[in-house]
């Protein structure tokens, strides 16, 4: 890989301990697009992205204690269990972080979907400033969009 990435990898001898790597082991790349830092929602973001060729998703999974098990209450039978056990409830809020990961922030890219050589990855690192730098008109080409 290029620049000063360091990858890291399972010690085959010992699983418990990781070692530096030039296998790339991971699935995807995620990251935080804060759009109070950015000025672009994460939509544009995304769109952008894909734009530039980089399949770009948004989000990734509702938490977990959104889907309709925890909401009901109810996985085995019709009594509630293992919810009778506790009564804790899963509302929405109950984790604050996740809920804005999924709903605004989480930006990720697919890496497993690809043969991601040197070359692909400078695209990338470049698609990414170029959206970075063009920021300010890409807000006020949203700003224009939703009349914001």
């Amino acid at each position: 890989m290029t620049g000063n990435l360091v990858l890291f990898a399972r010690d085959p001898g010992n699983a418990n301990q990781l070692v530096a790597s030039n296998e790339l082991i991971c699935a995807q790349i995620a990251g935080r697009c804060d759009e109070a830092q950015t000025d672009v929602p994460r939509a544009l973001f995304a769109e952008s992205l894909r734009a530039e060729g980089f399949d770009a998703f948004e989000a990734y999974v509702e938490p977990l204690y959104m889907l309709p098990a925890f909401q009901r209450r109810r996985v085995i039978g019709r009594d509630g269990f293992p919810f009778t056990l506790t009564n804790r409830t899963y509302e929405p809020g109950l984790c604050p972080n996740c809920e804005s990961l999924y709903s605004r922030e989480l930006l990720g890219y697919p890496i497993c979907a690809f043969e991601l050589s040197d070359e692909i990855v400078e695209q990338l690192i470049e698609a990414f400033r170029k959206i970075h730098d063009g920021r300010d008109a890409l807000a006020k080409l949203h700003e224009e969009t939703v009349g914001g």
